[in-house]
């Protein structure tokens, strides 16, 4: 899976090289998401229930996020994008809660290495969105990075 997801790193450049900046890039968020998921899977568990975890974590985020928006955004700003936005903001926010507790709630119940390369199947959704809804061409890196990735999920499954 890792193989499939540095292909698309090194398609995305223009000579086909791999940028050292962006490999590191790469490799820090990497770090960042095994941290974060080791973190959710030992919560969701400890927590006894994914539901009460999730709204916790939403409870003690918020005023971290609303004091970053004020810091880099401003009253105003923030204010008249609330008053503007509020319909989709409620449901991304409402989106965010059910897919962050079905992911919990499947860390409970299943192997956390399959659950958390699951969860990362998302690059792979987010390139066929860029195909077929904003009409990106897939060229073949592209594809055979795909397969890979798809392929590195299903050796998880499988081992």
């Amino acid at each position: 899976m890792s193989g499939g997801l540095l292909m698309l790193l090194a398609e995305s450049t223009r000579s086909g090289a791999i940028d050292r900046r962006a490999l590191l890039t790469v490799l820090a968020v990497s770090l960042l998401i095994v941290t974060y998921t080791i973190n959710d899977a030992l919560g969701a568990r400890l927590s006894g229930h994914s539901g009460a975890y999730v709204a916790w974590m939403h409870v003690l985020l918020a005023p971290a996020m609303l004091a970053l928006g004020l810091a880099t955004r401003g009253r105003d700003l923030m204010l008249a994008t609330a008053r503007a936005h509020w319909k989709v903001a409620f449901a991304g926010g409402a989106c965010t809660m059910l897919s962050y507790g079905l992911t919990l709630w499947a860390m409970r119940h299943a192997p956390v290495a399959l659950v958390a390369a699951l969860r990362e199947v998302s690059v792979i959704f987010g390139l066929l969105i860029a195909a077929v809804v904003l009409r990106e061409r897939l060229g073949r890196v592209r594809i055979i990075a795909v397969v890979a990735a798809v392929a590195g999920v299903v050796a998880i499954r499988m081992g």
